[in-house]
């Protein structure tokens, strides 16, 4: 009816393919997955580069933050006088306030305490996640990122049925079955915990 409508080839498009399952992590599984970021080597240029992995896999965990989120948080973002992280204008240019529980806010500053000693940047633009490629002051990248959290799942022997390492959305979708469980076992109602969520 519309001669004008542009119809796209079907040989362009990707082949359909089955939605890949989660693979929910248990507590215990993160818990390895933390300890086994001791794979992670520091170089000259970022000597805290495991202990960096290892508050960004606490950070998607605990919190439910997304990897672009974690990877795009700057040091002004975090509000330590109320343990909240400020998410900027993410998915649907949305922002939040993200709590912190105390023990991942002492987490969080030990971990910026070490980068202070280590005189790697604390200024408001810095990246939390910090890297330093050629040189330059950065957030870590994405690739280098799920790079590390392979290297950090095959060290910790958490690999989903096919022996791959999950992924990295898996430990968001684990935070929120995690506080779905919690939210039953207390005998909330699941459906008031859905929008904090």
């Amino acid at each position: 009816t519309q001669p004008k409508t542009f119809v796209p080839d079907q040989h362009t498009f990707p082949r359909p393919s089955e939605p890949k399952a989660p693979c929910l992590l248990s507590a215990s599984e993160v818990a390895r997955l933390v300890k086994a970021t001791r794979v992670i080597q520091p170089n000259p240029k970022n000597p805290l580069r495991r202990e960096t992995m290892r508050l960004g896999i606490l950070l998607v965990y605990c919190c439910g933050l997304r990897s672009g989120e974690l990877l795009r948080l700057r040091m002004e973002d975090i509000d330590s006088e109320r343990m909240l992280l400020r998410i900027n204008h993410t998915k649907f240019n949305k922002s939040r306030l993200v709590p912190l529980s105390p023990s991942l806010a002492d987490i969080l500053k030990q971990y910026l305490q070490r980068r202070h000693r280590k005189g790697m940047p604390l200024d408001p633009q810095s990246p939390l996640v910090w890297s330093s490629q050629a040189g330059n002051s950065s957030s870590l990248s994405g690739s280098t990122f799920r790079e590390n959290w392979r290297q950090v799942c095959h060290a910790a022997g958490v690999l989903d049925g096919h022996r791959k390492p999950p992924r990295l959305h898996d430990l968001r979708l684990s935070f929120v079955v995690e506080v779905l469980r919690r939210s039953y076992r207390a005998g909330e109602n699941p459906q008031a915990t859905l929008p904090r969520l």
